[in-house]
């Protein structure tokens, strides 16, 4: 499943566009890439930035045909009733 993303350059960890958990510590998402094929995805589980990037590491050794990285995770635009972005 591909999730839409924004990219973490640019956005502010204090945004309010960032996804938060109820502590308010900022979430982040881990994106992929095949250097074989250039699918690209991104991850739903959202974890704290230290347990994004040592996964990601780890997932870049385990997996080196596929590229990993820890990403601010932001969240989709809400939906109305009939399915329009609001």
């Amino acid at each position: 499943m591909i999730i839409q993303h924004t990219e973490s350059a640019g956005i502010n960890p204090g945004s309010s566009f960032v996804s938060k958990d109820s502590s308010g510590t900022t979430k982040y998402v881990i994106r992929w890439t095949s250097t074989i094929s250039g699918r690209v995805g991104t991850g739903t589980k959202r974890f704290k930035q230290p347990e994004a990037e040592r996964l990601a590491a780890e997932l870049n050794r385990d997996y080196p045909g596929i590229e990993h990285e820890a990403i601010l995770s932001v969240p989709l635009p809400a939906k109305s009733a009939c399915g329009v972005s609001i």
